[in-house]
């Protein structure tokens, strides 16, 4: 496979008629003629087909639907240390730009990205509050050592984000 400067310039360079074609149509047109970046970078694929520095969650997720009838990736459970990691370098990296950023990390840390796409794309296209995400993570933790369940660990987030987003407003 070419280097990684090669394949996104390849991606920028190519066109798909004119430039009015939907999202999806194009992320189709994409898995046909690279089926092997379907298998190694089907995120990167996603945000090129999107062509923006915004990523709309909803979108993102009808493209991953679009993508699974072409590969469906093997999903690994990560150890929550390595996604709070992962997750603190890619708010401390800055790229160019976000489909840079998303090839960049997905080649890095394959089997994360796949088997959490939302979480990454998320923490990959905007600043997402590290603190709260964190505490997220933290009570995956809890739940995986069976120190609470999984409804009072979902009992216990959403009262903290009440009060500080609701409550505090009020």
């Amino acid at each position: 496979m070419a280097d990684d400067l090669d394949v996104l310039l390849l991606l920028d360079t190519i066109t798909y008629g004119s430039k009015n074609y939907e999202p999806i149509d194009t992320l189709k047109h994409y898995c046909q003629i690279f089926p092997e970046l379907v298998d190694i970078n089907p995120i990167t694929l996603i945000v090129k087909s999107l062509n923006t520095e915004t990523i709309n969650m909803d979108e993102f997720i009808q493209m991953m639907n679009v993508l699974s009838k072409y590969k469906n990736h093997n999903c690994v459970n990560s150890d929550v240390t390595d996604l709070r990691n992962i997750i603190v370098e890619i708010q401390e990296t800055d790229f160019k730009s976000l489909l840079e950023k998303v090839y960049f990390f997905e080649n890095k840390y394959p089997s994360h990205i796949i088997s959490y796409p939302t979480l990454f794309i998320k923490v990959l296209s905007e600043k997402v509050n590290i603190i709260e995400l964190k505490k997220m993570l933290n009570m995956v933790d809890e739940i995986k050592n069976k120190n609470i369940s999984q409804y009072d660990a979902s009992v216990k987030v959403g009262e903290q984000l009440f009060n500080k987003y609701v409550k505090k407003s009020s």
